[in-house]
């Protein structure tokens, strides 16, 4: 049994933040413009991409929660891969040939292309404020799950500055080539860290895995869908909001996202860009089914074994105060045989069965002197089946069963394999991030482009792509200080993953929807889909929030709405109110204007105006093929 990390488990974190740095200087050698920098020279083949994939938008938030998640609702959770391979046909024969063929350097171009300027601006500086929140959730996420339960003796605010600064130092370094790379080795440390729990969980387990199997039968872990009405809004894994919250997520990252989608742009061809995609859903399968499996196994390990493996804090029954309502058992209270007898005489802790206090205090001690937990928790139902509730420890299960169980240098392996899930959203993320503050901003509208011309010694109208390099790799530093900053904000919250789904609710949703309604919808204007998009942010708020903030008559619904429901309330909010208005307001452009950007006219991605130069360039040519002179060879 492992009690604290050990020096060959730092160090095996030490070699593995080295071995990212490492690559981050690799990639970055022969960068000469911001090309190379940002979309890697659109030079990467396919299978590095689908590894990068693998672990991009929400595979760090599966990967360090699904354990838990999983030991909760189990089976549930492989409602995310199922859905994200029911919308394969819509990415893989809409969006892809769409995007590939307008040869994009920023998602955010298409905005322009098919609304106005001020569409692709707004929308630009809405993704960068709500990729910042992500990213600095994505940091804070496996750090916080890393420092509860495990002993890691580095502060939080340590964990949190190294792990982003080895992050911005390599894309730093290499830009988009880096975040690509060292995503396919942060996916092979993931991956191998994920057999090392597996293995070491069935030998936790008397008869091996096939009890896995048994135990979630048996506490009813085993179902997908679940189609119960009683608790539709307020129950996240509901069938009601789960199955479209995880249908429109991963359409969002392949239509809205710029972090994902730039991978695509980075592709050499279309063919790997296609590859890339089947490959990396493939990939991010893994990702998400694998820790489930490791959820239902904690959820074995720790029904067996309660005794020896559950803590009495998790299942105690603790009395509340009759002023506050706050339970008078505070987080930090021990409990342990020299205490517990003291807790009980005093009414802190109560009978789980009546709610009362112990009647003979001495009967929570057994004979070995140990604290008896079935005597404190509640069983959810008689007998010796029946599953004992825990009251707090959810975000602890796998950093608990990691710190006494995994040995010395395995443990340090599945500590680096957590912050890399992290790490890997994050570098792509700063590459985006950059990507839209040089092409969106600085090259579209001229920001910072007189501080950039007097720092490279240039009139503004004589920047090329190797000056643009001079502005992307200090963007990167000041976004990846940034990120670090609000990663300390989030973990001063305190639900990282709660606060993870909110900001994805308002932003996400609303982002995705101008989008959608530029691709199906001929109608829709620019002003319109602006005010849609305002509008749908705030309905996604107010049902992220709403039911602590707001009075009873502004709020209908008995309780909470689930973490789900926010991202789909902005989304419809968006599409609805966005197609009405424009009957209202702003200028619909022509159907030849639409032509190639809209799904169902012309071409995908090939717009008229291009088809018509082509035209009047074979025209030329065969005029000149007539005469007695051929013409010159492009290749001459």
């Amino acid at each position: 049994m492992v009690t604290d990390f050990s020096i060959l488990d730092y160090s095996v974190l030490g070699i593995f933040l080295a071995a990212l740095v490492g690559l981050g200087a690799w990639a970055a050698r022969g960068l000469s413009s911001s090309d190379d920098f940002l979309l890697a020279g659109r030079s990467l083949i396919w299978w590095p991409l689908a590894m990068s994939l693998g672990v991009a938008g929400l595979a760090a938030m599966f990967y360090c929660s699904a354990p838990n998640e999983a030991y909760y609702v189990g089976m549930k959770l492989l409602l995310v891969p199922l859905l994200i391979w029911a919308s394969t046909p819509i990415v893989f024969w809409c969006i892809i040939p769409l995007y590939y063929e307008l040869d994009l350097d920023s998602v955010y171009e298409y905005l322009e292309l098919r609304y106005d300027p001020t569409t692709r601006a707004v929308a630009g500086g809405t993704y960068v404020c709500w990729q910042l929140l992500w990213l600095g959730t994505m940091l804070a996420l496996p750090c916080k799950a890393l420092h509860i339960g495990t002993g890691l003796n580095v502060s939080t605010l340590l964990l949190l500055a190294g792990v982003g600064i080895v992050v911005t130092v390599y894309t730093f370094l290499g830009g988009m080539k880096a975040a690509v790379w060292t995503g396919v080795a942060q996916l092979v440390v993931m991956i191998v860290a994920l057999v090392v729990l597996v293995l070491t969980i069935a030998a936790n387990l008397d008869e091996g895995l096939p009890r896995v199997w048994e135990v979630a039968k048996d506490l009813d872990r085993n179902t997908i869908v679940d189609f119960r009405l009683a608790e539709a809004l307020s129950a996240k894994w509901s069938v009601w909001a789960a199955v479209p919250f995880l249908a429109i997520l991963p359409i969002y990252f392949f239509v809205a996202d710029q972090a994902t989608l730039q991978r695509f742009f980075s592709a050499r061809d279309d063919r790997d860009v296609k590859l890339s995609y089947l490959f990396g859903c493939g990939c991010f399968t893994l990702i998400v089914a694998v820790p489930m499996y490791v959820g239902l196994g904690l959820l074995a390990v720790y029904h067996d074994n309660a005794q020896a493996e559950i803590p009495p804090n998790w299942v105690v029954n603790s009395a509340t105060d009759p002023d506050t309502g706050r339970p008078l058992l505070g987080p930090k209270t021990v409990i342990n045989a020299e205490t517990i007898v003291d807790l009980a005489q005093r009414g802190v802790i109560l009978d789980p069965n009546t709610n009362r206090k112990f009647e003979d205090p001495q009967e929570l001690i057994n004979a070995r002197g140990e604290v008896i937990i079935d005597r404190l928790a509640t069983r959810a139902t008689r007998g010796q089946g029946g599953e004992r509730r825990l009251r707090t420890g959810s975000d602890e299960l796998l950093s608990r069963f990691v710190h006494r169980h995994v040995p010395h240098g395995l443990a340090g392996l599945v500590l680096a394999a957590m912050l890399a899930a992290g790490m890997a959203v994050i570098g792509s993320g700063l590459s985006a991030l950059a990507t839209l503050v040089v092409i969106d901003f600085h090259r579209r509208f001229g920001w910072a482009e007189r501080w950039l011309a007097a720092r490279c010694g240039k009139q503004p109208d004589d920047l090329d792509q190797t000056d643009e390099m001079r502005l992307a790799r200090p963007t990167v530093l000041v976004l990846g200080g940034g990120v670090i900053v609000i990663s300390l904000a989030v973990v001063e919250f305190g639900n990282v993953v709660g606060f993870l789904l909110g900001v994805l609710g308002v932003f996400a949703g609303p982002l995705l929807g101008i989008f959608l309604l530029g691709l199906f919808t001929r109608r829709t204007t620019g002003t319109a889909a602006l005010t849609a998009m305002v509008l749908g942010m705030l309905t996604a708020l107010w049902a992220a929030v709403g039911s602590s903030v707001m009075p009873a008559p502004l709020w209908p619904f008995p309780k909470p709405l689930g973490a789900f429901w926010p991202m789909l309330f902005g989304l419809a909010t968006t599409l609805v109110i966005g197609y009405l208005l424009s009957f209202a307001i702003g200028e619909q452009k022509s159907r030849r204007a639409l032509s190639g950007l809209v799904v169902g006219i012309g071409r995908p991605g090939v717009l008229l105006e291009t088809e018509d130069e082509q035209e009047e360039e074979d025209e030329v040519f065969w005029i000149e093929t007539e005469q007695d002179s051929p013409p010159e060879s492009p290749w001459s």
